[in-house]
């Protein structure tokens, strides 16, 4: 809420998602993967990077061995019609408008020239954007995660909403400025992130 944008809906949709995911997880239902595809398609027509998050989902089901079963379910291939059937709208929208958006995202990532310089900044307005305490618990919860294996699949589904967009938005501030708020569909994973670092550390102390 630093910095109001036009496309802030996409936090939400990834908060709810991020939700869905987890609630996914504990209770094994597959009608959250409805939900999931929902918001996949809405979160969209917010902000293209949801589709990283997407694809976060997609790893992380592979990655964690008790939500391999749903590669053979019917229910995530429902989600993912879902989530087509409400992207579909911009889609039509932009074969009527000669892909508009669609040409504009992609000249993002034409190369002129590689650069460092971008890296750092893009770095520095994440740490302030998440603000440096959320930021720096983030990085913590995300490194006892992976040490632990009772958080195992809770820091993969963390891990797996955060990593796929910051790959790509530091792979592109190699050759282009990002401004601060174009990552931020990763804040809700941030946040999360931060508070296992507060659990972990509690638990730890014995309070």
């Amino acid at each position: 809420s630093i910095l109001a944008t036009s496309d802030s809906m996409v936090v939400l949709t990834s908060a709810l998602l991020l939700f869905a995911l987890a609630k996914l997880h504990r209770t094994q239902a597959g009608v959250w993967w409805l939900v999931i595809g929902a918001l996949i398609g809405l979160g969209m027509n917010a902000k293209y990077t949801t589709a990283f998050l997407g694809i976060g989902a997609a790893l992380w089901v592979v990655a964690v061995p008790i939500m391999r079963r749903w590669m053979l379910r019917t229910w995530p291939y429902l989600g993912a019609l879902i989530a087509m059937a409400l992207f579909a709208p911009l889609v039509w929208w932009n074969a009527e408008h000669h892909w508009a958006s669609a040409v504009y995202q992609s000249s993002r990532m034409a190369v002129h020239q590689w650069s460092v310089r971008y890296v750092f900044e893009l770095i520095g307005s994440q740490i302030g954007l998440a603000t440096p305490s959320v930021f720096l618990l983030a990085c913590i919860g995300l490194y006892w995660g992976a040490r632990g294996k009772e958080l195992r699949a809770a820091w993969a589904l963390l891990l797996f909403q955060i990593a796929p967009v910051y790959i790509y938005f530091l792979w592109h501030a190699l050759h282009e400025r990002v401004q601060g708020n174009w990552p931020e569909c990763v804040y809700p994973a941030l946040a999360c992130a931060a508070a296992l670092a507060v659990d972990v550390a509690v638990s730890r102390s014995g309070a």
